[in-house]
């Protein structure tokens, strides 16, 4: 169909037919024709889409307000810091839009810059909190608003395991799981700001929730005995379904009282696998002044191979001829050794040991003799001292 349709002049010379043509073309002119040089005053806008059917737009000015066009050009240039940049984006504020990844809006309810990633079912508030991109791998699903630890992780993202307070490696809180992952599936962890559309309808607002003894459970009542206690959040908004925690995990996880951190120490354990506590304890890397005796009873080994890492001090007796050696030598190790000959037994030394020919001849005779030692760590250098009568 034609833009403008002229009434045809059958024959003759028809006046008002040819005024009534040329009003037409007025008409048309006037209402739906864009100006390049409009009249002041006259309306020179678009009323329906344009398709520029594959043609150019050459010579746009850069923008100077909200909803003008851009060049390519333009945009290259204010994202690499160019000086033509924007001054500012204006949102509109809405309520949350229906959901597609990657929209942007201005939050009016949560009054914050918030959009959607790849994830439905939550939104980001930008500035007002922050999540860790995870994978859960435990088997099953993982729901909303559930507390979760680290336990490994899946290539560079880590993975994700229900908390437990009765177990210290899974005690180790980083957050609230912010909308159900399903098993082998990636999510979000909130570790700081509003996890939103909670049953928190049993707490009073401003109630500080805790890691509960069942896992992946808060809980308003700190664990007792040896559970760790972890202070995960505290109630906004105290309601069946809006309810709102914020999140903000005390990964100190501080103890509720002195009574509690002896509580982890079994009774058994002290003494055993925990030392009690001594005032005079001595500790090995300070000058210690001794007032009581050092000791430990003599280790008897009579067949003259003397094993280092038992004992420093023995008792020999012979009962024939003996090789002195001494075995797993320690550097700075040194000792002695009540040495009894019963019967002019034949004492010879081995490689490692490193004593006198005349102290060997001595103590091949009858008698009771002192043999001092001290280790390089390779050979033992030995001394006599005897005999006795």
């Amino acid at each position: 169909m034609s833009k403008i349709n002229l009434d045809s002049v059958q024959s003759g010379y028809d006046l008002s037919i040819v005024n009534v043509n040329f009003q037409k073309i007025e008409d048309e002119l006037n209402t739906k024709v864009l100006y390049r040089d409009n009249p002041v005053g006259e309306t020179n806008t678009l009323e329906t889409d344009v398709d520029a059917n594959g043609q150019r737009i050459y010579n746009l000015p850069d923008p100077t307000s909200n909803g003008e066009p851009v060049t390519l050009g333009f945009y290259i240039e204010a994202s690499q810091g160019g000086t033509d940049l924007v001054e500012q984006i204006d949102f509109i504020p809405s309520p949350a839009p229906a959901y597609q990844e990657g929209t942007t809006w201005y939050d009016s309810d949560e009054k914050a810059l918030s959009y959607y990633n790849d994830i439905s079912g939550s939104s980001m508030q930008i500035g007002f909190e922050h999540w860790v991109r995870v994978r859960n791998s435990s088997g099953g699903t993982i729901t909303d608003g559930s507390v979760v630890v680290i336990n490994g992780a899946a290539g560079q993202t880590p993975t994700i395991a229900l908390a437990d307070a009765d177990v210290h490696v899974a005690s180790k809180v980083i957050g609230l799981v912010t909308a159900d992952i399903a098993n082998n599936s990636v999510g979000h962890v909130t570790i700081l700001g509003l996890v939103k559309n909670q049953n928190t309808s049993g707490y009073a607002d401003g109630t500080v929730l805790y890691l509960s003894q069942t896992p992946g459970v808060l809980t308003d009542t700190p664990p007792s005995g040896n559970a760790a206690v972890v202070a995960v959040g505290i109630v906004a908004h105290s309601h069946i379904t809006q309810g709102k925690i914020l999140v903000s995990v005390n990964d100190a996880q501080v103890y509720a009282k002195a009574s509690d951190i002896l509580n982890m120490l079994e009774t058994a354990d002290i003494g055993v696998t925990v030392q009690a506590y001594d005032v005079d304890t001595a500790k090995v890397d300070v000058a210690q002044n001794f007032t009581a005796p050092q000791r430990s009873a003599l280790q008897t080994d009579n067949d003259g191979s003397f094993d280092l890492s038992s004992k420093q001090n023995f008792f020999c007796t012979t009962a024939g001829s003996t090789t002195l050696t001494f075995t797993n030598q320690v550097s700075g190790l040194s000792g002695s050794i009540l040495f009894v000959n019963s019967s002019n037994h034949v004492v010879s030394a081995h490689a490692n040991t490193k004593i006198l020919s005349a102290d060997l001849n001595k103590i091949s005779s009858s008698g009771t003799y002192r043999i001092d030692y001290l280790s390089n760590g390779t050979n033992a250098y030995c001394s006599v001292v005897g005999p006795y009568a």
